[in-house]
């Protein structure tokens, strides 16, 4: 080993030792980046040195808990490996994993490596580790304003594996995008998949995502959906399809244990896996093996000994109580989440945990992607909101009329409700907040008088009220003779940021008033009656999804600008605002757009992202949401949504944001944006009232406390005076 390696090796070693003695963190990223700032080829020298195979497990769910199975199921077979295993999947993080694995000359003693590789780091990884084989469980939206849309995503590890040619690939075929990748890269590959239907309907979100045929754009037809995008799918155009993959799980059946049993190669396994997408992660771990030829004749061991908690579904006892912990860092996870709360048909009591750090994602948007409104009906007593984003997740509870309760004090809320709840209590929590929370169960376990006895069986009571603030629905008035009709357009296609938010936002501020609210979703291809329509909402979706949806609305351009020039009301968003002018210049295409508004929009390599913060003299509060966008919209002589206050806006020297044209109100924030603006609300709903019923609508106050305080927060973070 050349002396730069070796002096790598032990200034890492030197620096996890102080970090360790200091009681500073875990020491697991800042060696990696010593060792990287002294020798920066120190990856490819170590991984070099493993004795047989190096594995890359990459995706967006599921590579850590992945990644973890392997490790196992190489040990059980006697091998030894390098590990990365609490997820630190970054460069820094990866170098850490082998430098503290090495003894002080820089040998590494492992059979193997596992390496779990996040999908943006895979760029630069990927070449120094070249690995042998890459698993990629799936590509879901993740983290918007980290990743970006998830073609983006696609495209990057598309890239990334494209540098290591002779690296196998293993790759899930029920995913459209994953086996897409697979199919257009020189690899070898190895396909995994399940056609039995096994996941249930509360598994599945009613936002699908990437269904259209990647060769020719025509919406997939599927047999069914597992999750997500998931599925048997065929494209009735191109005959692009789904194939029957090399390995398959079998005879998949939850147990009366609340655990999944199935078959792979023959092989029937008794899991202690408690949720359906281990399942996956499991055969992912068996097809990777056999990519590489490696052993596999002790694999139900591995897997029946294996502990699928892996700390992000762990079950602790405190005060008598079944207390479970479950990470969920975007809404195809959260569904999954949702839908393992509901397989429990006992009593319980819930706490989600939010926060918006940057490793979160500072876009929370997704809330709105998951279908929570199943909670209410799922023997739910007490559910509580927490986090820096405590407000947003009450409201997105309020307006799907789930009673909830917010909390400042996580530890206080998980005391008060083992003692006095349910006894069966689920804490959700996304990314930051989960080792924070692992570790504080485990002293209130260990604390706990119970700390070595089981669980008080669950127990039928009323909700508890715990110290914090009710956010509470408002009650419904009876219905009156008033309704509007809310237009959706393509909510197939332009459904990235939450918009959905924005419909159930008008909808139950129509209710709570007494007023028929009938919403109709316009699917890709539907034929559109605008004179049916008082409200249209038109959101936002990626650039390819733009080029889709252009060539529909092309087909209605003429009844749609009718529609503007007469009154009606419009809210676009992102995607939509972009469509409603002359047209959008990407680097690949020009976009035309429908020309009703007088601007026009052109990509810029930067994309314009972060929290934002509006003054709008219509409205008292100020104007909040989430920017994330690459085009730079010129206005012309449109009046603007609003002046910036912190953020970008249509660019990033203009100081205004959106347009606003007779009843259109055209903007690029999401976030959403109608719940934490209720006003904004208000006002569409107004004017759509005024055009109908052709006289002066004043809406009674409803009470706003939970959107003000979603709405001051961040106004206080960003735009403080």
């Amino acid at each position: 080993m050349r002396l730069r390696a070796k002096l790598a090796v032990r200034a890492a070693k030197l620096v996890s030792k102080i970090i360790k003695r200091m009681n500073r963190g875990s020491g697991l990223t800042l060696p990696g980046k010593v060792a990287l700032r002294i020798d920066p080829d120190i990856l490819s020298e170590l991984a070099g040195t493993v004795r047989e195979k190096v594995y890359a497990v990459m995706g967006t769910n599921g590579k850590t808990t992945t990644n973890a199975i392997l490790y196992a199921a190489l040990e059980t077979q006697g091998k030894t490996a390098v590990i990365n295993r609490t997820g630190s999947n970054m460069m820094n993080g990866i170098v850490s994993a082998f430098v503290l694995a090495a003894d002080k000359n820089g040998r590494i003693d492992a059979d193997y490596a596992c390496i779990e590789v996040d999908e943006n780091a895979s760029k630069y990884v990927l070449p120094k580790l070249k690995p042998d084989c890459i698993i990629l469980t799936n590509i879901f939206r993740d983290q918007l304003d980290r990743f970006g849309e998830v073609d983006l995503t696609s495209k990057t590890v598309r890239n990334a594996i494209a540098q290591v040619p002779d690296a196998v690939l293993v790759t899930n075929c029920d995913d459209v995008l994953s086996y897409s990748i697979a199919l257009d890269l020189p690899n070898k590959y190895l396909t995994f998949g399940i056609s039995q239907q096994f996941f249930d309907d509360k598994a599945r979100s009613e936002i699908k995502e990437s269904i259209f045929c990647r060769n020719c754009n025509t919406k997939l037809e599927y047999k069914f959906f597992h999750y997500g995008q998931l599925g048997i799918y065929h494209c009735p155009n191109c005959g692009f399809k789904r194939e029957e993959p090399v390995y398959t799980a079998e005879d998949i059946v939850y147990t009366e244990d609340h655990t999944y049993t199935f078959t792979i190669d023959g092989v029937k396994i008794a899991s202690s896996a408690r949720t359906p997408y281990s399942v996956y992660n499991t055969l992912a771990v068996y097809t990777a093996m056999a990519a590489l030829d490696v052993p596999r004749d002790k694999f139900r061991e591995a897997i029946e000994g294996f502990n699928y908690g892996n700390g992000r579904e762990d079950i602790f006892s405190i005060n008598g109580a079944r207390v479970q912990l479950h990470l969920a860092k975007n809404p195809v996870g959260f569904q999954q989440k949702v839908s393992l709360v509901l397989k429990d048909k006992r009593p319980k009591d819930i706490i989600v945990l939010i926060n918006d750090n940057d490793q979160d994602g500072t876009d929370v948007s997704w809330l709105w992607d998951v279908d929570f409104q199943y909670l209410a009906d799922g023997n739910t007593r007490t559910i509580c909101t927490t986090g820096i984003r405590r407000y947003d997740m009450a409201l997105r509870f309020k307006y799907d009329d789930i009673e909830c309760q917010v909390v400042d004090d996580l530890k206080k809320a998980v005391e008060e409700l083992t003692h006095k709840g349910t006894k069966n209590l689920y804490i959700i929590v996304n990314y930051t907040a989960l080792y924070s929370t692992n570790h504080m169960l485990h002293e209130m376990a260990a604390a706990s008088k119970d700390a070595a006895g089981g669980f008080t069986p669950p127990r039928d009571i009323e909700a508890v009220q715990l110290e914090g603030s009710d956010h509470s629905r408002p009650g419904v008035k009876s219905i009156g003779t008033r309704s509007l009709t809310i237009g959706h357009l393509y909510p197939d296609l332009l459904n990235l940021y939450g918009d959905r938010g924005n419909i159930q936002c008008m909808k139950k501020r129509l209710e709570w008033r007494g007023m028929r609210a009938e919403v109709i979703p316009f699917q890709s291809g539907d034929e559109i009656d605008f004179d049916q329509l008082d409200i249209v909402l038109l959101g936002g979706g990626s650039d390819r999804e733009q080029e889709i949806v252009c060539g529909y609305l092309k087909e209605i351009k003429d009844d749609f600008k009718a529609y503007v020039e007469n009154g009606g009301t419009v809210i676009a968003v992102c995607g939509g605002y972009q469509l409603l002018g002359k047209y959008y210049k990407t680097p690949d295409a020009q976009i035309e757009g429908l020309g009703i508004l007088d601007f026009y929009t052109e990509w810029e390599p930067k994309r314009l992202v972060g929290n934002i913060v509006l003054e709008n003299e219509r409205y008292k509060m100020p104007v909040v949401g989430f920017e994330n966008h690459g085009g730079r919209t010129y206005a012309g002589n449109n009046e603007p949504f609003g002046k910036v206050r912190a953020g970008y806006g249509n660019t990033e020297k203009s100081g205004s944001e959106g347009a606003v044209y007779k009843n259109v109100i055209a903007t690029y924030l999401h976030g959403p944006l109608l719940p934490k603006n209720p006003e904004v609300c208000d006002d569409i709903l107004i004017r759509a009232l005024r055009h109908k019923y052709g006289e002066n609508v004043i809406l009674d106050p409803l009470p706003d406390e939970t959107e003000k305080r979603a709405n001051e927060l961040l106004v206080k973070k960003y735009a403080a005076v």
